[in-house]
């Protein structure tokens, strides 16, 4: 007959399994993700869901109260409802069935949900708080530092700029600050140095950081045509109302285009930088056509902002004429003819001797550039010297061509005579309202 039973290895190879069931079965029910703490978290959700359903509850009689009740202030109005309706109030934490919420009281509504109250959040509530200066104006970036309360300092304080996946929190070290250059929020926390927990949680909104672009400057010229070589003047006054004109970083330029450079510092490493607000800038170019001074503003917030002016406009040279009032080369002898002649090189003054009933022409040729300036009082002028018993008419006249051409301008005079006496009479045309000649030829006829 044979003995029936379980064997030894079976026996082991059973309870080896049960184990592992039991320890699968162990972690499904109060592992980190098990139905336990699953349980927990679902009930601990539920009542902070409950407690947060309250809160807002009160906070939208307070927005009618707002609206309706004079009485209604931001403080004492607050607290007083929110303890009528059992909850606590610390500061802007208002605690409900143990839950602690930020309030924003301006609205007033929730901030943001701080969790559930322990003993450590307790113990650091109201402990920590951001400052920063000024608050009330503009400024290019906000000097931000944590005020922390020596009660705490044994444990650790952290911040974090802005929300999303870049934000992230960093270690606070005491006493020193950090620069926020946008208008964002920043979370601060406090973080148990023994036990990893969170605490009491803060936060500021900072919204006095400078992001608007300095306004259009304002370009007057004192003209918008010129002769190439001699200046317009364009007074150029900048405008921002945040932070202010950073006027030694604004800059000019001029060129030919009437489209923006761009913003991009690299496109004006050749331009002018400013000193002044207003401030005169004199433009003068040598080659003509039309030109666009662009203005940089860069305002106490870095912000940049381009203007173009209307356009302006050099024209070349238009008159071959110039002035004898300056210092010329010594006197050449004059060429004269009968009959008007031909065109020679002479230099002024003219010199010679006219017979009553000729007729005849004289001009000056030169070749420099001379520019006209406001205070000079110049002419081309030609000197006669004659001999005559009757009137004769001379004519000195300015051309647009060394041989002739048409007359720009001209001016006539009559020379009286009295027998054989030499008589000596000047004939000037003034030029002053020109901006700039070619020394070039004048002729007169006599």
């Amino acid at each position: 007959m044979k003995n029936k039973g379980i064997t030894l290895i079976a026996l082991i190879i059973t309870i080896i399994i049960l184990l592992i069931l039991a320890g699968v079965t162990i972690n499904l029910i109060l592992g980190e993700n098990g139905l336990f703490r699953t349980a927990q978290k679902a009930g601990e959700d539920y009542e902070k869901a409950g407690a947060r359903e309250k809160l807002e509850a009160v906070l939208v009689e307070l927005q009618a109260d707002k609206i309706a009740k004079t009485e209604y202030n931001q403080n004492e109005y607050i607290d007083n409802k929110l303890k009528q309706n059992n909850m606590q109030v610390e500061g802007d934490i208002a605690i409900v069935d143990g839950w602690q919420f930020e309030i924003d009281r301006s609205v007033p509504q929730i901030g943001q949900s701080l969790g559930k109250e322990t003993e450590f959040s307790k113990e650091t509530r109201g402990k920590a708080k951001f400052i920063y200066n000024p608050q009330t104006q503009y400024v290019g970036s906000a000097e931000v530092s944590i005020e922390i309360d020596e009660s705490i300092k044994t444990n650790k304080v952290q911040y974090k700029i802005g929300e999303g996946e870049s934000a992230t929190w960093i270690d606070y070290i005491e006493g020193s600050t950090f620069n926020v250059t946008d208008n964002t929020t920043i979370y601060g926390r406090i973080i148990s140095n023994e036990t990893n927990e969170i605490g009491y949680s803060f936060k500021i909104e900072i919204s006095n950081v400078d992001k608007t672009l300095p306004k259009t400057a304002k370009i007057e010229f004192d003209k918008i045509t010129a002769s190439v070589n001699t200046v317009i003047k364009a007074t150029v006054t900048q405008y921002d109302d945040e932070t202010g004109i950073d006027i030694t970083n604004c800059k000019y330029i001029v060129n030919t285009s009437k489209d923006e450079l761009g913003t991009d510092s690299s496109l004006w490493n050749n331009a002018t930088k400013f000193s002044f607000n207003p401030q005169i800038i004199d433009i003068k170019q040598a080659t003509a056509g039309n030109y666009y001074l662009h203005i940089l503003s860069i305002d106490g917030g870095n912000n940049l902002f381009e203007t173009v002016s209307d356009v302006i406009n050099f024209k070349g040279i238009t008159y071959l004429a110039n002035v004898s009032g300056y210092a010329l080369d010594s006197p050449m002898k004059s060429s004269w003819s009968t009959s008007g002649g031909a065109w020679d090189n002479a230099r002024y003054p003219f010199r010679g001797s006219l017979q009553a009933g000729a007729k005849k022409r004289i001009y000056v040729w030169y070749k420099s550039k001379v520019d006209v300036t406001d205070s000079d009082k110049v002419s081309l002028s030609a000197k006669v010297f004659y001999t005559a018993s009757n009137t004769i008419e001379v004519s000195l006249r300015l051309v647009n061509s060394p041989g002739g051409g048409t007359p720009i301008m001209e001016v006539k005079q009559s020379l009286y005579g009295s027998g054989n006496n030499k008589i000596t009479n000047n004939l000037s045309i003034d030029v002053s309202s020109l901006e700039r000649f070619i020394l070039c030829r004048s002729k007169c006829y006599l």
